[in-house]
């Protein structure tokens, strides 16, 4: 084509320029980085000669990067500047996630055309206008990558919608300048200050001790007053104010106003308490030591390289999907069909930008993964190669609003995403369904409990959801023990190992598939409302059981909670005790629901209240079945749940479910 199909891309042009778009060579790579001047897509060396013979697109910026490693002094004074000051992953004054300040980077650039590989200086004679401008917009202009950059993370802070029309009561309460106590105990820090009626109350008790006596949101709970600021933190340039109706951390634009009803001057205040970000910060440092020994800090272990043994480098939050993808590509069948070259897909298909292809990128994230050619040993004070599945997660989870931001996600939701989108694509492309590798059949047995009479169902599941039932805690003396300790230690329970309630999964695998008693049900067969024993069990098994534990529980005040626990998973696990076992000899059908009976049966649910329930964890049947008893919407954001009933249905899920609305979302019983 040559020089005359050059383009000169602009600030919104997509430039890859940093990554190989079918494998994951990068200009540090030997033989650099090939652009196409046309269509900007970034090649490997290897790939170069098929792209050409492909597109004939044959002019190309090349990209050769250098890597030097800074003197140890200048990487010392790097290191002790970022110390982070922010809940943020690769911005300013958060985590670090790259390696930017070990090293500096040296760039070479020539243009390159094809098929004989000539070279020319940026600054030949031979090159016309169009193509020396073009190459210097493609060095100048962000690459893609950084456009995208999914590893830049911050917690954002919304303006709350209780701060414009805050009421606050005129009841002549002034704040002292120090001194302060929670009005309810004895506790003088991690206090917060409610901004309508003035009180001084302390924080919530963490999981291991620390932290307060719940009394701030105890407050909130009896007097619905939404906002309270955390006394310490308050400086000229704000504070940390809590929104008990919106469950987070906000932004009171009109905070100088409400603090001043107080007799609180906020451009005099100073800060003498750790801001709520600091101590997030100081958490997840702390959290290293515990990862530390579930590594086996200071044991000596012998790296793995090769096929199979690739890592994965976190785009910042990522670690959720990297998860996902390391256990699909574990498995034989799915390395086998998707583990191949992502050129030779590229070849095969009517494709003009493999970017935006998932089948391309899965190949091209599975072959990285098995093929070892990115897990070799690293070079002395290298860091381990690994590959970085950026352009899979922009395409994969493109137009999801969670899963393409680069906040933290939950893994099993992600699981069950990414199968109904691998089943979608495998139907076009025709290779393997990845999720018929664990899908399985669940056979549901309702015996009435008044006529004896049975009605036999399946469904067809692709994990199985095993809720915790708390009794089966392993180490239920420790843990209470330790609670007992850490109640009383005050400051000094931040010092106490870490006890965690324990799990066996095999008892909690058991104890889902016991027989569940539902009350309240009507039998067809004596046309009247009675009793029924549900029974469920594996009518098919699948090649590859997925288990998700719902760690989510009941506290005392019948709120849901989420489980900070450990879970045994024994080495072996047998489940074929758990077959249904159908009908048995004598037993009779319960009769089909008269017509009028189904249509008082109708039900139309709130299928955002349900996805909302389910995203959190609990099971899809118990949030249907939570919402169809709770027409008040007990569960909002401004009211967490807290009807007993309501919250049963929550954590028992299916196990009780022999009601409506077990068809569907908008469905019949």
């Amino acid at each position: 084509m040559g020089f005359e199909a050059v383009r000169v891309p602009d600030a919104s042009t997509r430039i890859y320029k940093d990554e190989c778009v079918l494998t994951f060579k990068t200009s540090e790579s030997e033989g650099g980085l090939f652009v196409c001047m046309k269509t900007f897509l970034g090649f490997a060396r290897m790939c170069l000669d098929a792209y050409f013979a492909k597109t004939m697109n044959d002019v190309f910026l090349r990209i050769k990067t250098t890597k030097v490693k800074k003197p140890a002094e200048e990487e010392d004074e790097a290191d002790a500047a970022k110390k982070p000051t922010k809940m943020a992953i690769g911005v300013e004054g958060g985590f670090d996630v790259d390696d930017a300040d070990k090293y500096e980077f040296h760039h070479e650039y020539a243009v390159v055309t094809l098929p004989d590989m000539k070279e020319y200086p940026l600054d030949s004679p031979e090159l016309p206008d169009n193509v020396k401008a073009s190459a210097a917009a493609i060095v100048a202009f962000d690459s893609a990558q950084f456009k995208d950059e999914t590893a830049a993370w911050e917690e954002q802070r919304q303006v709350s919608k209780h701060a414009a029309d805050l009421a606050q009561l005129d009841n002549g309460i002034k704040v002292p300048p120090g001194n302060y106590k929670c009005e309810k105990c004895d506790i003088t820090d991690n206090l917060w200050l409610n901004l309508t009626d003035g009180s001084i109350l302390c924080g919530r008790r963490f999981f291991d001790g620390s932290g307060g006596n719940n009394h701030a949101v105890d407050h909130f709970n009896e007097t619905g007053y939404p906002l309270a600021v955390k006394l310490g933190t308050i400086t000229p340039e704000g504070a940390d104010v809590y929104s008990y109706a919106e469950d987070d951390m906000v932004i009171d634009p009109q905070l100088d106003k409400h603090l001043a009803h107080f007799g609180i001057n906020i451009l005099e205040q100073k800060k003498t308490a750790k801001t709520m970000t600091e101590l997030e910060i100081e958490a997840n440092e702390r959290l290293q030591f515990e990862f530390d020994a579930i590594q086996e800090s200071g044991v000596t272990l012998e790296p793995a390289y090769g096929p199979g043994h690739t890592g994965m480098k976190n785009l910042g939050n990522s670690c959720y999907m990297n998860t996902v993808l390391q256990v699909l590509f574990s498995l034989e069948e799915v390395a086998a069909t998707y583990g191949t070259s992502a050129l030779d897909r590229f070849l095969a298909k009517n494709v003009d930008n493999p970017v935006t292809d998932l089948n391309i990128q899965l190949h091209k994230v599975g072959y990285g993964l098995v093929s070892g050619d990115y897990s070799s040993p690293p070079a002395e004070e290298e860091d381990a190669p690994g590959i970085t599945p950026r352009m899979f997660k922009d395409v994969a989870n493109s137009g999801h609003a969670e899963f393409s931001s680069g906040r933290q996600q939950d893994a099993m939701e992600y699981w069950a995403y990414l199968m109904d989108k691998l089943q979608k694509d495998a139907r076009k492309e025709k290779e393997l369904d990845v999720s018929t590798l664990f899908s399985f059949d669940v056979e549901e047995l309702v015996r009435c409990n008044a006529s004896n009479k049975v009605r036999l169902s399946a469904h067809q599941e692709g994990h199985l959801a095993v809720p915790v039932t708390m009794e089966l805690m392993t180490n239920k003396d420790e843990y209470d023990a330790y609670k007992a300790r850490t109640a009383t230690a005050g400051d000094a329970a931040k010092d106490e190992p870490v006890v965690r309630p324990a799990f066996d999964l095999s008892a909690l695998i058991e104890a889902s598939f016991q027989p569940q008693q539902v009350e309240d049900w009507y039998s067809p067969a004596i046309q009247a409302k009675t009793s029924c024993t549900q029974t469920q069990g594996f009518k098919t098994f699948p090649k590859y059981l997925v288990v998700a534990v719902n760690k989510f529980y009941l506290g005392d005040d019948w709120t849901p909670k989420k489980l900070d626990m450990s879970l045994h998973v024994p080495d072996e696990l047998d489940v074929t005790h758990l077959r249904s076992k159908g009908k048995q000899e004598g037993d009779e059908d319960l009769p089909e629901e008269p017509a009028e009976q189904q249509q008082q049966q109708q039900v139309q649910l709130d299928e955002g209240m349900v996805t909302q329930l389910a995203s959190m964890g609990f099971p899809l049947e118990g949030c249907k079945k939570a919402v169809f008893h709770n027409p008040q919407n007990y569960f909002t954001s401004e009211s967490p749940p807290s009807h007993g009933l309501f919250c049963r249905e929550l954590v028992e899920g299916s196990n009780s479910y022999a009601g409506p609305p077990a068809t569907g979302m908008h469905g019949t019983a």
